[in-house]
């Protein structure tokens, strides 16, 4: 949470904590990071090695490791791996077949692979600015963040850690004033009723669809009003085919540029994220091949400048 950008008392609030506990914690992990530095690239131990002896998680001891490293340097050392074969990406189809599992929980509904906010950061964001997405998840943006030295502050419906605090943006009149004149928000929704029953209950999936469109309508205002002049929102949406007898589509980037140019937002670039195959099953293939119909894997990442 400090290198998150948090300030001691609330990280002392979060975690039940008086503040001159946390400040000596602070100082006590600023004293070792030379030492954590030094295991990794002097002594060439592993990162999961270093994490375990100072008591750390994989992703905080990678971020300690990574400091004062330009982002070039941090996709170069971290980065590149098997998940990820352009450290960064370099045209505007981002392809992967994997996620990378030091970002984010796994076992999370609409989990997306942290390589595409990693590039997200890359391309929209310059260290130390500050990151918002008030839909955190599994908190694959948080990690994300930390690998790449952006302050980050995280919101959920239903919050998995502690680095993300409880927000019901259905119910809320904004973001929170500690979010306010950010220079980036990532929007990651449920695409519409796709994942319904694998969400909490009372998230928007479980709207209709004029109820969604009008949730997504509230989330435009909203983003506009807490980004600074300038400032981008990165909005993740897919398309959502109906493989029932209707066979109806739902161009859902469509309907969500039309609320965001509403809002004031002007688009700046569109990137292609696709799925895998293998989100369809077995059934949806052969219904596929049976009525003619081609099975949708398009995801569109939509960046807009206010």
């Amino acid at each position: 949470m400090h290198l998150l950008g948090w300030k001691q008392d609330e990280i002392a609030d979060v975690f039940g904590l008086d503040r001159s506990t946390v400040s000596k914690n602070v100082k006590k992990f600023t004293s070792e990071v030379i030492h954590i530095q030094e295991q990794f690239y002097d002594k060439h131990k592993p990162v999961e090695e270093i994490a375990e002896f100072y008591g750390l998680d994989i992703t905080t001891a990678w971020a300690i490791i990574l400091q004062c490293k330009s982002d070039l340097e941090r996709f170069s050392i971290f980065g590149k791996s098997e998940y990820q074969d352009d450290a960064p990406m370099l045209y505007n189809v981002w392809n992967f077949a994997k996620n990378d599992p030091r970002l984010g929980y796994y076992d999370y509904a609409g989990r997306i692979p942290g390589q595409i906010i990693m590039n997200l950061l890359y391309y929209y964001t310059e260290q130390g600015e500050l990151v918002v997405d008030p839909m955190a998840g599994s908190g694959t943006t948080v990690d994300a963040c930390l690998i790449m030295n952006r302050r980050c502050r995280a919101y959920d419906i239903a919050p998995t850690r502690k680095d993300i605090k409880q927000l019901d943006l259905n119910k809320s009149k904004g973001l929170p004033d500690e979010a306010m004149s950010c220079d980036l928000i990532i929007l990651d929704p449920p695409y519409w009723d796709l994942l319904k029953g694998l969400y909490a209950k009372e998230s928007v999936s479980s709207l209709d669809l004029n109820g969604w469109l009008e949730f997504m309508q509230k989330v435009s205002i909203n983003c506009y009003n807490a980004l600074k002049e300038g400032g981008k929102v990165a909005l993740i949406i897919g398309m959502k085919d109906d493989t029932t007898d209707t066979n109806r589509f739902y161009d859902l980037p469509y309907y969500c540029m039309k609320l965001f140019e509403s809002a004031g937002f002007k688009e700046v670039q569109r990137i292609s994220i696709p799925l895998t195959t293998q989100v369809k099953s077995h059934h949806d293939v052969e219904y596929a091949k049976k009525n003619r119909i081609m099975l949708n894997i398009n995801r569109d990442l939509i960046v807009y400048r206010k």
